[in-house]
């Protein structure tokens, strides 16, 4: 019977996928838990970076109509030039603290837009059409902030 043959046969497969992926979630998890290195001081300096550049775009930007793209586009070009030099300084970063960064850059951008957009739909700053661009960065940077505070924690631990 071929089908029952390629049914046991996938269901073996799809049997073996979750172990997997389990422990890819588990190792992940473990890493993100690990010791920081003394290095790992350059990621929370560079998310503190990329933090102040960003709200100090969106205040420059904010009194021109129109220009918030640019601010976001920006935001996307610096995430990714931060990522690829992390990646190329890896070896200077602990697997946990390189994992942080990398995390907490692809969730401020997300987070960055979930926030401008919600606060352009929901017209919480209608009365004033700038004041929602500049309660949807303060809320983009969230992300940020989470993150340079746990490093700050975990790099104190890491000195005591």
């Amino acid at each position: 019977m071929p089908w029952g043959l390629s049914t046991t046969a996938s269901s073996q497969k799809e049997l073996r996928e979750p172990k997997r992926r389990e422990w890819i979630d588990r190792q992940l998890i473990a890493e993100l838990r690990a010791p920081l290195k003394p290095g790992d001081t350059e990621l929370r300096w560079t998310l503190a970076g990329l933090l102040l550049a960003d709200l100090a775009a969106a205040g420059v930007v904010m009194p021109f109509s129109n220009q918030e793209m640019w601010v976001l586009i920006g935001a996307w070009v610096a995430v990714t030039v931060l990522s690829i030099a992390a990646m190329l300084r890896s070896r200077r970063y602990s697997p946990g603290g390189l994992w942080w960064f990398l995390i907490t850059l692809l969730t401020f951008l997300g987070w960055n837009w979930i926030a401008l957009w919600s606060v352009d739909l929901t017209g919480l700053a209608a009365p004033h059409p700038r004041l929602g661009w500049v309660i949807g960065e303060v809320v983009g940077v969230l992300p940020l902030v989470f993150t340079i505070t746990l490093l700050t924690l975990k790099l104190r631990r890491l000195r005591s």
